[in-house]
Order: structure tokens, then C-alpha cells, then sequence
């Protein structure tokens, strides 16, 4: 089993991937908001 973790804010996320084991797949993730960006654009 795979397990994700997600802190959602409002400029940017982070995710953190491990297996039932406890191995870490991804430790840090992190991704800008999309809709932020799109938002300043179209202003």
C-alpha cells in the first residue's frame, strides 16, 4: 500500500509519499497553486 501525505496552501503544496513499510518514495514534493498564477495573468 502506498501512502501520500498533502499540505495544500494557498501558494504552493507539499507531498510526502512512503510504502506500508515506512520506505520513503518521495520525501519533498512541493508544486506552486496553478490558480494563483492564472489569477495574476489575467488581471
Amino acid at each position: 500500500m502506498i501512502y501520500v501525505g498533502i499540505n495544500i496552501s494557498k501558494y504552493k503544496h507539499d507531498c510526502f509519499i512512503c510504502n506500508d513499510l515506512g520506505k520513503i518514495i518521495v520525501e519533498n514534493l512541493s508544486f506552486e497553486n496553478p490558480m494563483i498564477t492564472l489569477m495574476s495573468i489575467s488581471v
